[in-house]
């Protein structure tokens, strides 16, 4: 007769129930007891005590209507309603945004320009107070208000650049350490005299510039073997850098951002913050030892307000997107999968296979797909094999929870709706369990959970 018939007859002994938090985040150094941590969490982000689904992001406008592939697009505000630039087939293309329906006009061509892959763009304001973009690139530079573009014949050819206060930093395609500064407060001139215009070359000690952001007063440069801060306000005569060396590797391209005082950037070891005073930590960050980075992770990242986005391709392949929260310090995966940024006045908007994305959801959105699955759990019920008699969940919404024991055969799958609490009665024997959260587009929200049950004589 098997083992687990003869199981049924033992009488259980020693009724206990445990209670617990959920914890969107898998678990740290500093596990906290009375929580439960996964080992998959996808579109659920921490709430209060526990957990709940994430909102989608809301979709400008489809990708099909471009017509053809596109690897690049920048977007501008104007006075005659949104003007969308694209890159395809190496060339850039201008139509009309209607807000409205979400619809593109026909393309036009912007020019004869040719690119090898899309130039970056760098929004700024000029002269008359009209937003416009900057568009650099290693082939040469452009500015575009709207309609076609125009060649920026003084500005040497880049690899990235910033705006900082009244000023457009350029980083040098031939030389990494060279920092160019066009003249202020004008369109963007770098053939003025110095001192209105010019450059800086940094100690090459140091390496080339990866990335160059704009924080707080002071610019930020990411370098191959430490960062540069260039102090570069006022004349250019009072220029200053300082240059230190750093542990964190080389910084992935596209990751760097600039939220408030503060820069966010993935290197080869990790999620890193550099503070205003110069200090670079990094972040422990759970999210990401359960979806480690590929060794080419092709990272787009944003921000909005005090939230980075960083989407990267996972080591085992597929999309995901970090969103992390510098003020809380808390952090959630989802799989919205960014392909490129949308370059203009905010750095909230992706391009995404299918279409182009805002990345500010809505309380009327519907939520994405959210996975919480646990790691194996005592359930706080003690060592042993053990009846689990009951699970109640409080929250509210709509889920499905699975609830599996030690063998393929020892499962429990309950379709549950809720606003308050809700309990089930799987029944399951074995030393351990482990526990699946799923919730669709109506979302859930759940700040806790109770276990019951009790040890089995003799075993």
């Amino acid at each position: 007769m098997p083992i687990y018939q003869k199981e049924i007859a033992v009488p259980a002994l020693n009724g206990k129930s445990a209670s617990f938090a959920l914890s969107a985040a898998p678990r740290g150094k500093r596990a906290e007891k009375g929580v439960l941590y996964p080992r998959e969490s996808r579109n659920v982000r921490a709430a209060g005590e526990g957990i709940c689904s994430v909102r989608s992001p809301r979709r400008l406008f489809d990708a099909a209507a471009f017509g053809s592939a596109v690897s690049g697009v920048y977007f501008l505000r104007t006075e005659s309603g949104g003007r969308v630039l694209f890159f395809s087939d190496g060339g850039l293309h201008v139509c009309t945004y209607t807000a409205a329906d979400g619809s593109l006009s026909a393309p036009v061509s912007a020019g004869d320009a040719v690119f090898a892959a899309p130039p970056r763009g760098i929004g700024f304001v000029d002269a008359q107070g009209v937003p416009a973009l900057f568009l650099c690139a290693p082939e040469g530079c452009f500015v575009w208000k709207g309609e076609s573009l125009s060649a920026a014949t003084d500005a040497p050819a880049a690899v990235c650049g910033c705006t900082h206060y009244e000023r457009l930093f350029l980083v040098s395609a031939a030389k990494g350490f060279r920092v160019h500064f066009s003249a202020p407060l004008s369109e963007p001139s770098f053939d003025a005299a110095y001192p209105s215009a010019g450059y800086v070359d940094l100690s090459p000690e140091y390496g080339g510039v990866s990335e160059i952001l704009s924080c707080g007063d002071r610019l930020c440069l990411l370098r191959e073997r430490g960062l540069t801060f260039l102090q570069a306000e006022g004349e250019s005569v009072a220029f200053s850098a300082v240059s230190r060396p750093a542990s964190f590797g080389s910084v992935f391209r596209g990751s760097a951002q600039a939220a408030g005082e503060s820069v966010l950037f993935l290197a080869e070891d990790g999620l890193y913050v550099c503070q205003k005073t110069g200090d670079v930590r990094r972040i422990a960050a759970p999210w990401l030892s359960a979806a480690p980075p590929a060794p080419v992770p092709d990272c787009v990242s944003g921000v909005c307000g005090r939230q980075y986005f960083l989407s990267y391709t996972a080591a085992g392949g597929d999309r995901r997107t970090l969103v992390y929260d510098l003020l809380s310090e808390e952090g959630y995966l989802c799989s919205f999968a960014a392909d490129a940024p949308v370059y203009g006045e905010k750095k909230d908007l992706f391009l995404c296979a299918d279409g182009v994305y805002a990345f500010a959801p809505s309380d009327r959105a519907p939520s994405l797909s959210g996975v919480w699955e646990s790691e194996e759990t005592l359930l706080g019920l003690g060592a042993g094999r053990k009846l689990l008699r009951r699970l109640t969940l409080f929250g509210r919404g709509r889920l499905q929870l699975t609830i599996e024991g030690e063998h393929a055969r020892d499962k429990r799958v309950y379709d549950i709706e809720f606003d308050g609490q809700a309990s089930v009665f799987p029944l399951l024997r074995g030393h351990g369990f482990l526990l699946r959260i799923r919730g669709g587009a109506d979302g859930f929200f759940v700040h806790g959970l109770q276990a019951e049950g009790a040890a089995l004589k003799g075993v």
